[in-house]
């Protein structure tokens, strides 16, 4: 089955930094030649491996792929929720980590739980 599993590209998210915006998995798609789903979530890789419950976020424009990913993924602390929009997914995962950066510098300079959830609120407005 795994050998007829189109790519999905699970560990990178963002953009390209060139003239004009190119998301990662367009890029990797390019390079390999054929479409990549994006596997996106708030996951700290070492509490993955503890089997702490984590969640992600599949984005996957083939909806006959979506289960078969989820399928893939899914174990009793990892779940996955499939979305037919890996162009999305894949922006909002690279958003977030904006945001999650503010929010490690406010924790580093002691700003307080208040001044954290602002800048959440405010970037997930934005």
């Amino acid at each position: 089955m795994l050998n007829r599993v189109p790519p999905l590209s699970p560990v990178l998210k963002g953009l390209q930094d060139a003239a004009e915006l190119s998301l990662i998995s367009s890029l990797i798609a390019e390079q390999i030649g054929t479409e990549c789903s994006v596997l996106m979530g708030a996951n700290i890789a070492n509490e993955v491996a503890r089997e702490e419950f984590s969640e992600a976020t599949i984005g996957c424009n083939n909806p006959d792929m979506c289960g078969v990913y989820q399928n893939l993924f899914n174990t009793p602390y990892f779940k996955t929720t499939p979305v037919q929009d890996s162009v999305t997914v894949e922006l909002c995962g690279a958003l977030k980590n904006i945001v999650a950066v503010a929010a490690g510098f406010i924790d580093g300079m002691g700003l307080g739980g208040n001044t954290k959830a602002a800048i959440i609120r405010i970037g997930m407005r934005r």
